[in-house]
């Protein structure tokens, strides 16, 4: 009875096993192969040409025989195994390294005219219109190292389902490259397209994930949007496109969020949003497109945030936002433009922006009827010195209010980074203490600075003091300064609270976010802190708890109860010591500080520091 048990689970097993199916050898034809496979089964294809159309059957993966060497455009095994004509996918099958060609009529003579044109002459179809694809894809599935090219429609058609499309090579489609419609939800990443004849990669009417591709020298725009599509699109490429980088167009209800892309060269706009569409830009970098790095028009509404945009030479603007459209533009950095850096048709919110050096005449041109708001907007300037010290180049940031008079007495904030980092972290980084002290800035009118002091590992040694004393000299000869405040976090706070002590003459408050104020007793970043100092003595001289007597403008001091990065018992013991002091203590919180915090920190420097300079009430 046991034996024949054993010889049933051997049979049930050995019947169960995936099988490989093998075409030539095998299968005379990749479909017969595919008729005979059951769920689980690999059709595997020796290189070679194959005139057949192919339906798949759920669970089965059809592959190329080789290894993932790479070729001239996609892997060598899927340049040499050569299928002329289409496929149509199943459930949770696999399409695995093939060129895919010969499907429909490829027309060179009209793609070379509409590439002429620019696509100007092209009707407005949508890529959901029926047509025969290179690849259909209508269910879950994957779609994976192929090469789809000359085909007479789209080279993947995705009309549903929520199917992986990943390192293919799509190009001289005469639709898109890829197209993702009728509510599909696709993940669309790795994949390179070019030279098709609308977009590289189109959504109509639906909500893929799009990222991570390479899209470029399309006849429309790298990545197209439309028809109330709400994709996430998101660390792609895209250049040289003859229209857009991406074009978002058709609808309020087209959404997407579009973020951390780089557009670049892209022969028209890098993003051009239109047709009412409301799309979310964030985090973009935009760069050398002909004409604007942001078009708004149609009566489009964007939110445009964070973004980096910057051209060489040209006469457009960087954002342009027309007639009957809208957008908050809001702490982007601008570099370069024409007439102006932004062109304000219809209406507009802009704030916290930073223009950087050098900047156009006009920063914004408002045309008559456009309603726009500016505020706490900054012209940026990365500014180079060399070290009275030791000749060394050394540099700084600098963030200086756009609409304030140059003639005006300006107050100055120093903000110190962090421990490995450099002076571009107060400048960029949208973390709390970074944002938080930026804001505080921008709403009082201060001038921002955001020093190297030696980059990375200073800790305030005699160099960076050296270079501080330089800066505030240099910035005081340009401006007409009447007080400096410091600032920085971790072990900028830690820096802000020596440089204060050493020259209380120079300061007039203090914002030290997680320092350590005693370097004697801290063991962290030992090496770093000994390399900066040259002598134990330094330690003794750079811990502002051994001269708390020195500090007697506003400090204040946040710390965490959880903090193992930089312990807070030094500096809750300094702050028992200082005359005007708010300590923020957070017994739950580790090595950071909140937005909140350090917004409340700051401004009870500033607070506390014109109460003092405020003439006394009479009796």
């Amino acid at each position: 009875m046991i034996t024949r048990l054993l010889l049933l689970t051997f049979a049930i097993t050995t019947t169960s096993r995936a099988a490989d199916l093998r075409v030539p050898v095998g299968f005379k034809t990749v479909q017969s192969a595919i008729h005979a496979a059951k769920a689980g089964d690999s059709v595997l294809v020796q290189s070679g040409t194959y005139r057949e159309n192919l339906t798949l059957k759920p669970g089965v993966m059809v592959k190329s025989v080789g290894a993932d060497e790479k070729g001239k455009l996609g892997l060598t095994r899927a340049e040499v195994t050569i299928l002329e004509g289409s496929v149509e996918m199943a459930d949770k099958a696999v399409l695995d390294g093939f060129t895919i060609t010969g499907v429909g009529i490829y027309d060179e003579k009209l793609w070379q005219h509409h590439f002429d044109t620019q696509g100007n002459e092209q009707p407005h179809e949508h890529i959901g219109a029926d047509g025969k694809p290179g690849i259909a894809v209508a269910t879950n599935c994957t779609v994976t190292n192929n090469i789809v090219h000359h085909i007479g429609y789209t080279g993947i058609a995705i009309t549903g389902g929520s199917p992986r499309i990943a390192n293919n090579v799509c190009f001289r489609n005469m639709g898109g490259g890829i197209g993702s419609m009728k509510g599909s939800k696709a993940l669309i990443e790795k994949n390179e397209c070019f030279e098709n004849f609308y977009a590289g990669i189109g959504c109509d009417g639906s909500s893929p994930t799009i990222k991570d591709n390479n899209c470029h020298d399309n006849i429309r725009a790298g990545i197209g949007i439309s028809e109330e599509s709400s994709p996430n699109v998101t660390g792609n490429r895209c250049f040289n496109n003859r229209r857009a980088g991406i074009g978002i167009r058709t609808g309020a209800e087209t959404r997407p969020v579009v973020e951390r892309n780089e557009c670049r060269d892209n022969a028209m706009a890098g993003i051009g949003v239109e047709e009412g569409a409301r799309p979310t830009l964030r985090k973009n970098k935009l760069i050398n497109n002909k004409l604007v790095a942001i078009g708004v028009s149609g009566g489009a509404r964007a939110v445009i945030r964070e973004n980096e945009l910057s051209r060489e030479g040209g006469v457009p603007p960087m954002i342009a936002v027309l007639e009957d459209s809208s957008a908050e533009i809001r702490e982007n950095t601008i570099r370069g433009g024409g007439v102006a850096a932004i062109v304000i048709k219809g209406g507009a919110k802009i704030t916290q922006n930073h223009f950087v050096a050098p900047t156009p005449k006009k920063l914004v041109l408002v045309f008559k009827g456009a309603a726009v708001t500016e505020s706490e907007n900054m012209f940026l300037k990365d500014a180079a010195f060399t070290s009275n010290l030791d000749g060394t180049g050394q540099r700084y940031v600098e963030l200086v209010p756009s609409d304030a008079a140059l003639t005006a007495v300006r107050e100055v904030v120093i903000a110190l980074h962090g421990h490995g980092s450099d002076r571009w972290q107060f400048i960029k980084d949208m973390r709390g203490e970074c944002r938080g002290l930026r804001d505080v800035a921008a709403k009082h009118g201060l001038i921002f600075i955001s020093p190297d002091y030696r980059a990375k590992t200073s800790w305030m040694g005699p160099a960076a003091e050296a270079d501080m004393l330089q800066i505030i000299a240099e910035v005081k000869k340009r401006h007409r300064v009447n007080r400096v405040f410091i600032a920085g976090g971790s072990m900028g706070g830690t820096s802000a609270l020596i440089f204060a002590a050493l020259h209380p003459e120079l300061i007039a408050g203090v914002c030290a976010l997680n320092p350590t104020a005693n370097l004697v007793d801290y063991a962290g970043f030992k090496d770093a802190i000994d390399t900066s100092y040259g002598s134990a003595d330094e330690r003794h001289k750079r811990s502002p708890e051994l001269h708390a007597d020195r500090l007697t403008m506003p400090v204040a001091l946040t710390t965490g109860g959880k903090d193992t990065v930089v312990p807070p018992a030094s500096t809750l013991r300094l702050a028992k010591k200082l005359p005007r002091v708010l300590s923020l203590h957070r017994e739950d919180v580790a090595h950071s500080t909140s937005y909140d915090d350090t917004v409340k920190a700051m401004e009870f420097v500033l607070q506390t520091a014109d109460d003092a300079k405020a003439p006394a009430k009479q009796p």
